[in-house]
């Protein structure tokens, strides 16, 4: 399960480069903590925990900067950081362990940065979905989403899952996950979408309709969540991964300009592994298109948070949660033999996950967006 805290440990020091940015990354036992020093640049809403060890002769000197961390000199074990903008996070004497779990491609899942729209997931009430064929619910805005019908069509609406089972939308919105809270969904994806797809449908499908605000859509900047996925189709056609980033940003920049604040974006699953590319043997050549676009899209997530200082965005690498799942298939329940079979119980066909799947990527994101603190530390009173 996906948390936001690293594990400091007085054994050595292991550096791991991620897109510039430096992170320490080790896996800590016992330990004793002698020195241990945060120190984070000018990143708008980051902030760091200090919790207390419980552990015997834990010690530390706990320096933390600048004043935007939270914390103090205490017997030290968890360290929280929420991640901002281009965060330099340094330990002195220490290793740590970061988690989420950190994918192959170097992507991650976390906060790029927090701002004041974010009252955390228990007062997110509506979720906005753009995307392609692991988001699609069958919505057709024949119906208005509503607290009986909260997807719009009849649950779990039609998905490219097993027939008559949810995509991780549903498994997101439904117990236990959704933790008795009460969330409407104005799904636009579109199976097959592409970039250009993504903006078509923010365009046309959600601008003039819920995008309105409409009575039937009384969404706000506080409580709703702007969640797009694409990138597969994209990779499998090729082209020029820049102007499909264009695309995808033009497409987040109109949902801002109509009141969005809160926005996750989702990288692309290792899709080397599914059957499809197994079959094609051209896994080398399509992880290496994925890596770059993974790549492309953290860069824009940054940029578009350090140009929108009032946005929480956040990232969910997909691709880290299937990596984990297809390098330890037994430990989720599956087979060895499940990794790269077609109509199996990891993958529906030659390239969809089942719904066994999609509910491990909901339990994921449901854990990253629960991780995420609400900004300036109190809760709301949906919370």
């Amino acid at each position: 399960m996906f948390t936001s805290f690293v594990e400091a440990s007085a054994q050595g020091l292991k550096r791991l480069d991620h897109l510039g940015h430096r992170w320490l990354w080790s896996l800590p036992d016992a330990f004793r903590v002698q020195c241990c020093s945060v120190k984070v640049g000018t990143i708008p809403g980051a902030y760091a925990e200090v919790k207390s060890a419980g552990c015997k002769d834990a010690k530390s000197g706990v320096t933390v900067l600048p004043e935007m961390f939270t914390g103090k000199s205490q017997d030290a074990r968890y360290i929280r950081v929420y991640q901002g903008i281009s965060p330099l996070v340094s330990f002195c004497n220490t290793t740590i362990k970061m988690s989420p779990y950190i994918s192959p491609e170097g992507v991650e899942s976390g906060v790029i940065s927090l701002a004041s729209k974010w009252r955390g997931f228990g007062a997110t009430k509506n979720l906005v979905i753009f995307g392609a064929s692991y988001c699609d619910i069958g919505y057709s805005r024949s119906m208005h989403p509503d607290k009986d019908n909260p997807m719009g069509v009849e649950f779990p609406g039609t998905t490219y899952a097993e027939e008559g089972t949810p995509n991780w939308v549903g498994h997101l919105i439904t117990p236990p996950l959704n933790k008795g809270k009460e969330r409407l969904v104005y799904c636009n994806a579109i199976g097959g979408a592409r970039a250009d797809g993504v903006k078509w449908q923010v365009l046309n499908r959600f601008l003039p309709n819920a995008g309105t605000k409409p009575k039937w859509a009384p969404w706000s900047a506080d409580d709703t969540l702007f969640c797009t996925w694409v990138g597969i189709n994209d990779c499998a056609c090729g082209g020029d991964f820049n102007d499909s980033m264009l695309l995808i940003f033009e497409a987040q920049q109109e949902l801002y300009d109509a009141g969005a604040r809160n926005f996750m974006l989702v990288d692309v699953p290792p899709m080397e592994c599914c059957p499809r590319a197994v079959d094609k043997n051209d896994t080398h050549e399509s992880s290496l298109i994925q890596k770059s676009w993974n790549t492309l899209l953290a860069k824009n997530v940054h940029s578009f948070a350090s140009s929108h200082k009032d946005v929480t965005a956040l990232i969910f690498s997909s691709h880290a949660t299937f990596t984990r799942v297809l390098d330890d298939p037994t430990a989720h329940g599956f087979q060895e033999e499940d990794v790269d079979k077609e109509a199996g119980a990891i993958w529906v066909d030659s390239m969809h996950p089942t719904t066994k799947m999609h509910e491990i990527i909901a339990n994921d994101i449901a854990a990253l967006l629960e991780s995420v603190p609400p900004a300036g530390g109190s809760a709301s009173a949906d919370s």
